[in-house]
């Protein structure tokens, strides 16, 4: 059966907010458990097993995200991951179709394909029968590396599936809030999404294949096998796909400099009421820092969801680790009361900003407490929280490739006794709690167009001429 994610994406937001709010946990299975293969400038970690029969998973990371876009290339990114999937390569069949015609002639093999987009990587899921495993390695480098974009399948998916994507990004109650949050906290840096500001169908497919062209590479591109196939068939069909595409350039990071106003207003038609949303971070952080300034986002947002300052409710959907290759902070959402003013929006946000900096200013003074790191351990040894009708092996193969990611990756907070992870955080809190920023974004509900009021005015205002005119009638008749 088919599965190719679209309809899914909420499940996968879910995970992945999930997933962004705590260390990433350990699978049962441990790094060493895989193979390390370098084919070409590819880096492949492979881990053969039947005991999910005979499936195999395919995680593929490519290092180059939103981060990577240039001026006027919004959408590029997001664009280029679906035409991976849709834009018909090999045999004038797209990825996404082959992966559906296996599983039309598979039984008791679940068949599927996603992709999502990050800050600085952008990721690709194929889970099929074994046997196919080389055939499924062919056309997705095929995916990753076209000569050029079909414009039909382009338009196609941009005005279906992307445009349906964009519209739930921007329009929903949740998301709406969290991605209009995200574009006030990246302004200015090469992480700024644009996504109210620009339209998807004014990108031309042209836009997109330079894209790829420019940051896709052999060099950026690391891949994950679980399951149950050939190891050497496998890695020959990689290699002999891999011969002709680019080695260069290598993974960059994007240089950010955060300049956060310390309120922002937005005004938003799909939310019902007011919400408050506090971010917190530094462009400074380096890269060795990043498990534990994420574990210490982690805790410092921790405190302030679960107590929240007097007068506001933690919107427990808007609560997030922000976290890339450049910058660690959080974010987190309150909600209000329709009827609150303006002041006092004013003021809530003011007091917001100061409970924050405290927190962090405690956390560098004295650290985190004994319960806060005990309970950070048990997240970073735990099982994967994700839905139970993912695969087993794409969620092995998921937890393995976001090591690779040293921004995610939780494996030096593992290899810390209780003592010395209290002792590294309170250390990492002081170096950076000088260079953190706080921004508080109001969100308020936007005035929203009903028809019944347009009728009303209009009839209002159509009454009010009719009478002006029939009065300005009559005083002529009185004059005359």
């Amino acid at each position: 059966m088919l599965r190719k994610w679209r309809s899914l994406l909420l499940i996968y937001l879910i995970a992945f907010l999930v997933i962004t709010i705590a260390p990433l946990p350990a699978s049962a299975m441990a790094n060493a458990d895989f193979a390390e293969v370098m084919v070409g400038k590819v880096k492949v970690l492979l881990r053969q097993t039947d005991a999910y029969g005979d499936q195999v998973s395919v995680f593929a990371i490519m290092l180059a995200g939103h981060g990577h876009q240039k001026a006027g290339e919004a959408h590029c990114a997001h664009l280029a991951e679906h035409m991976v999937f849709r834009n018909p390569t090999v045999k004038r069949i797209a990825l996404i179709d082959w992966v559906g015609g296996v599983g039309d002639v598979t039984q008791g093999i679940w068949t599927l394909c996603n992709g999502w987009t990050g800050h600085d990587y952008t990721q690709y899921e194929l889970t099929v029968p074994g046997q196919h495993l080389p055939e499924a390695i062919k056309r997705l480098v095929q995916g990753l590396f076209p000569g050029n974009i079909n414009s039909t399948a382009y338009y196609n998916e941009v005005y279906t599936n992307v445009r349906r994507e964009l519209n739930y990004m921007t329009s929903h109650q949740l998301a709406a809030p969290y991605n209009a949050f995200q574009d006030h906290f990246f302004q200015g840096t090469p992480y700024c999404q644009q996504l109210f500001q620009v339209a998807v169908t004014d990108v031309a497919p042209s836009q997109v294949l330079e894209f790829m062209q420019r940051e896709y590479s052999a060099s950026r591109l690391i891949i994950v096998l679980v399951g149950n196939f050939d190891k050497d068939a496998a890695l020959a069909a990689l290699e002999e796909s891999i011969a002709a595409v680019p080695e260069e350039p290598e993974p960059l990071v994007p240089v950010v400099n955060l300049k956060l106003p310390a309120i922002a207003h937005v005004k938003l038609a799909a939310l019902q009421r007011p919400i408050l949303m506090l971010g917190a971070g530094s462009s400074l952080a380096k890269q060795e820092d990043a498990p534990l300034l994420s574990a210490l986002m982690n805790i410092a947002l921790g405190r302030l969801a679960s107590q929240p300052p007097p007068g506001l409710q933690t919107a427990e959907s808007l609560r997030s680790v922000l976290r890339n290759s450049a910058v660690s902070g959080y974010l987190v959402g309150y909600e209000l009361d329709l009827g609150t003013r303006q002041a006092q929006l004013q003021a809530q946000a003011t007091m917001l900003t100061q409970v924050a900096s405290e927190i962090f200013a405690d956390l560098a003074l004295a650290g985190p407490t004994e319960a806060e790191v005990a309970m950070l351990a048990s997240d970073t040894s735990g099982s994967a929280n994700l839905p139970e009708n993912v695969p087993r092996t794409l969620i092995d193969a998921w937890l393995r490739g976001m090591e690779e990611l040293p921004w995610r990756s939780a494996g030096p907070i593992r290899k810390m006794s209780q003592a010395e992870l209290v002792s590294a955080l309170r250390e990492v809190a002081f170096r950076y709690e000088p260079s953190l920023q706080y921004s508080v974004m109001i969100v308020q509900p936007a005035a929203k167009f009903s028809p019944v009021v347009a009728i009303a005015a209009a009839l209002s205002i159509l009454a009010a001429v009719i009478i002006l005119v029939l009065r300005r009638r009559r005083l002529i008749g009185d004059d005359a």
